[in-house]
C-alpha cells in the first residue's frame, strides 16, 4: 500500500508473498526519548532498511535502459539552452551509440565530462555509465588549481564536451583527449538510428 508508482491499491504486487525488512534500532532511555530523537531514530532505521533493497545494488545503466525503454516515444529531456526536446528512444539510442565507440576507443576507467546541463550533458553521462566506465562531472566553474587536483586524483586522461563550449573556456586545463560531441555524433549517426529502433522492439539485455 505505498504511494510507489503513484498510486496505493490498483497495483499488483513485485512478488507473492511480499517480504518485508524489520530494522531494530538500540533502546533510548526515557528521558531521551524527545519527539527529535525518536523521529531521527525512526529515519535511521528507514534509511537502512531501505539500503537492503536488492534493487539498489543493480547497475544504475541497466536500471536507466529499463525505464527509458519502457516508454521510447516519451519526452525524456527538455534543453533549457535551445527548448529543444529528446524522446526516451532517442536518447537511448544516442548513448547506446556512444557507450560503444568509447569503450572501443579509450580503455579508461573514468571519463569526465565538460558540459552544463543540456541534452549533451545527459547523452554523455548515460554513455559513460553504459560503456561500463564511471562519469567525472568537472565543475567548470571551480579554479584551475582544484580542477587539475581533481583530473590527477580520478587521472582523467579523456573528456567529453563541445565545440561551442570549449572557446567559451580557454584557461580550462584540459585533459589529453577531449571528444566533441558535435563531431562524435553525426559519425555515429546510423549506429544512433540502429540503437533507437532496437530500444523499441529488442529486449533492453541488447542496449547494454
Amino acid at each position: 500500500f505505498s504511494f510507489q508508482g503513484q498510486r496505493f491499491f490498483r497495483k499488483w504486487p513485485r512478488r507473492i508473498p511480499y517480504t518485508a525488512s524489520v530494522e531494530f534500532g538500540e533502546p533510548l532511555a526515557p528521558n531521551e526519548a524527545d519527539i527529535a530523537t525518536v523521529r531521527e531514530e525512526l529515519l535511521k532505521l528507514g534509511e537502512r532498511c531501505y539500503s537492503r533493497r536488492p534493487v539498489l545494488r543493480g547497475h544504475f545503466g541497466q536500471a536507466a535502459v529499463r525505464g527509458l525503454a519502457r516508454h521510447p516515444f516519451r519526452t525524456a529531456v527538455i534543453d533549457g539552452m535551445d527548448q529543444s526536446s529528446l524522446s526516451c528512444g532517442k536518447l537511448l539510442g544516442a548513448a547506446a551509440a556512444l557507450s560503444r565507440s568509447l569503450r572501443k576507443n579509450f580503455p579508461d576507467r573514468r571519463i569526465g565530462i565538460v558540459l552544463p546541463a543540456s541534452k549533451g550533458g545527459v547523452v554523455a553521462n548515460l554513455a559513460v555509465v553504459l560503456s561500463g566506465k564511471v562519469p567525472v562531472g568537472l565543475n567548470f566553474t571551480s579554479g584551475r588549481t582544484a580542477l587539475e587536483r581533481a583530473q590527477q586524483i580520478a587521472g582523467l586522461k579523456i573528456a567529453i564536451s563541445a565545440n561551442a563550449f570549449t572557446k567559451r573556456l580557454p584557461d580550462f586545463p584540459w585533459p589529453e583527449h577531449v571528444v566533441q560531441l558535435e563531431e562524435l555524433l553525426p559519425e555515429l549517426k546510423a549506429r544512433i538510428f540502429f540503437w533507437w529502433i532496437a530500444a523499441v522492439f529488442l529486449p533492453t539485455g541488447w542496449l547494454i
